[in-house]
């Protein structure tokens, strides 16, 4: 970056296309550990799901974590617009147009972080409950039938 000291640095064209295609990198990587966080919810949650099965009429949810059904997903966060630039116009600069790709570029890859922390956020929960579900599961196995220990 150049600066001469009476006003903003001043950005090359390589510059700006090394930045959009960071962002674009970032951006698409989001999207892939996005896709592997909603496949293994997916998997926990039918895992969960069929531990209840399994464990019979007995077993209930845990109903201090909601775990949505497996084909259930969290909304993701919409994007919101950057509002600090300014709106496009027929006389943009080469420059001005690359800084506003890069100001939306940056609005999405803040949306799917966003989108990735509610992921975890859902494995979470989802594995908490398979927890509380298994113990459950556990401590009825053990107690007393008609008098005789389960096994």
């Amino acid at each position: 970056l150049e600066n001469n000291g009476t006003g903003p640095p001043a950005v090359s064209a390589e510059q700006l296309a090394e930045l959009e295609q960071q962002a674009a990198a970032a951006s698409e990587q989001l999207r892939l550990d996005n896709k592997r966080l909603r496949e293994s919810a997916a998997q926990l949650k039918r895992r969960y799901w069929q531990l209840l099965e399994e464990g019979g009429p007995s077993v209930l949810p845990t109903p201090a974590l909601p775990v949505l059904k497996e084909n259930e997903m969290i909304q993701a966060p919409s994007p919101v617009a950057n509002t600090n630039m300014p709106q496009a116009g027929i006389d943009d600069t080469p420059q001005m147009a690359a800084y506003r790709d890069i100001a939306a570029m940056q609005d999405e890859v803040c949306a799917l972080a966003k989108e990735n922390g509610a992921l975890v956020e859902d494995l979470a929960t989802t594995r908490a409950a398979i927890d509380a579900v298994r113990a459950e599961i556990e401590s009825l196995t053990r107690q007393p039938q008609n008098g005789v220990m389960a096994t």
